[in-house]
């Protein structure tokens, strides 16, 4: 009987589950194996020799039965049954014997297991329970192990069955079933299917690999619980799936990648490599949230382009550093290091937590709120150490509201304030004090605000202007000039002093 011929391939070390592919480069052991069970060892007899001495009966022969003696007069004689010779069976014992004790050589592989079926006609070979096969590369374990071949005698297809286990040096698959497709290139790991090495594993209830002439992966797909980790970073979702040509992979259902300190969820999570395997574009689709110790950020969706360093969040998009909240429909944001930049639009909204404020002169300072600023466009540039937000502006804190075309803040090296200037129509309303103006400036640092263009300031019924206002926050003090001019509505009492005060 002909044994199948083995079709081999051979697998680069790269690949776990490619390995599972060459230990099944067993059929020529299950021929060997077959054959020296089968072949016939048994010493031929010349027949014809044999019945040389035997003579054919004549017609008249006549056969005469001896008398049979009583058996007290028939004496006990022992007979001594001669030895039947082992010689015949010697080279069968040895066979066995051998096999007991086979060894796998280096280039050689080995199977064993309690039951073998080799059926030529329906093309397999099976073989059951504590199916061990171990070659040069590692080792596959499993209950069951059955190869298929085509017509023309060539490897179609093995399969594995009963907690499958494959090993090649520090990497590991398992699953509760294993099919490899030698004709279509492609292995199944069925049912807690799992691979890994000494940093990155995979794994979920179904993983399948698509493998090229040279066994190299050229796409992958797991689904149902995925798992992937990669040094220290891993991700969850409910499927995978991996184009190694396009360099391509998606994650899909409650997808997210985390490394303990940073992380980014999303429905969907896609990534873009380059030939040599590096990051080139990510991006996640469907409630979004990326955090990175304090800070956070969330939109519909997020796009990164590794080449051009380049962040978009967009859909109800939101950035936080724990203590200001930044949101807008789009936030765009170029991470160069020393020219980053970041633009957000429309419906702008700029939460800063327990501000100082616009506070004015004779406003009680409340505590414990936080500033709002509303624009219809922000834009922040690192290396000018200026954020501007422009398009009807309003600024709401406990203490003081402003409404202007414009906002600009600048800041220092350390990022806090410097100053603040308001354009276009400036508006800004404390308690019982308003002021108007074309231009205001606020410094930090001395608590002092500068109205420019027309300023005018109302505080009760009095009225002020001049060609500039200046306010002094701490020390309550207003300086109007030059043409300075004041409209005072006083009571009884207080024009009485005032009128003595003056004749005095």
């Amino acid at each position: 009987m002909k044994a199948p011929r083995t079709v081999r391939r051979t697998v680069p070390t790269q690949t776990v589950v490619g390995n599972f592919i060459c230990s099944y480069s067993f059929v020529l052991l299950c021929g060997s194996l077959f054959l020296a069970g089968c072949s016939k060892q048994e010493k031929q007899v010349d027949l014809d020799a044999e019945w040389e001495d035997i003579q054919a009966l004549t017609d008249d022969a006549v056969m005469t039965v001896p008398e049979k003696k009583p058996e007290a007069d028939m004496p006990e004689i022992a007979v001594e049954k001669p030895a039947v010779p082992l010689t015949d069976f010697d080279f069968f014992l040895d066979r066995l014997t051998d096999m007991k004790l086979v060894r796998r050589k280096t280039g050689q592989t080995l199977l064993t297991g309690e039951h073998l079926v080799f059926d030529y006609d329906s093309r397999f070979v099976r073989m059951t329970n504590h199916v061990v096969v171990t070659d040069d590369r590692g080792g596959l374990t499993a209950d069951k192990l059955t190869g298929r071949f085509t017509v023309s005698n060539e490897l179609h297809f093995v399969e594995a069955e009963g907690a499958v286990k494959l090993r090649n040096e520090d990497r590991i698959a398992a699953a509760d079933a294993a099919v490899y497709n030698h004709r279509d290139g492609v292995v199944l790991l069925d049912g807690n299917a799992s691979a890994s090495d000494s940093t990155n594993s995979i794994s979920g209830d179904r993983l399948q690999l698509w493998l090229s002439e040279e066994n190299e992966v050229e796409a992958a797909e797991a689904s149902g619980g995925v798992k992937i980790r990669n040094g220290e970073r891993t991700a969850f979702g409910e499927s995978v799936k991996y184009d190694g040509i396009k360099g391509f992979a998606k994650l899909e259902g409650g997808a997210s990648v985390t490394d303990g300190t940073h992380s980014i969820s999303g429905d969907i999570l896609q990534v873009w490599l380059t030939p040599e395997n590096e990051l080139k574009k990510a991006e996640a689709i469907g409630a979004v949230k990326i955090e990175s110790g304090e800070r956070r950020a969330e939109g519909g969706t997020a796009l990164y382009d590794a080449e051009q360093e380049f962040v978009q969040l967009q859909g109800q998009a939101l950035v936080s550093d724990g203590t200001n909240t930044i949101s807008g429909e789009r936030i765009q944001a170029w991470i160069t290091a020393g020219s980053r930049k970041v633009i957000c639009e429309p419906n702008v909204v700029l939460q800063i937590s327990e501000s100082r404020g616009l506070a004015l002169d004779g406003v009680s300072a409340k505590s414990g709120g936080n500033t709002e600023i509303r624009g219809n466009r922000l834009v922040f540039e690192e290396n000018k150490r200026l954020a501007e937000l422009d398009g009807n502006v309003r600024v709401r804190d406990p203490r003081a509201a402003m409404n202007c075309g414009t906002v600009r803040v600048y800041l220092k090296d350390s990022q806090e304030i410097d100053w603040i200037e308001a354009l276009n129509e400036v508006i800004i309303h404390a308690d019982d004090t308003k002021a108007l103006a074309d231009r205001a400036t606020y410094q930090a640092d001395e608590g002092k605000f500068t109205l420019e263009g027309d300023p005018k300031v109302k505080q009760e019924q009095h009225i002020m202007t001049a060609d500039r206002i200046i306010i002094w926050q701490e020390t309550h003090r207003i300086l109007c000039e030059p043409n300075a001019r004041a409209l005072l509505f006083l009571d009884d009492e207080t024009k009485a002093k005032f009128l003595k005060d003056l004749n005095n």
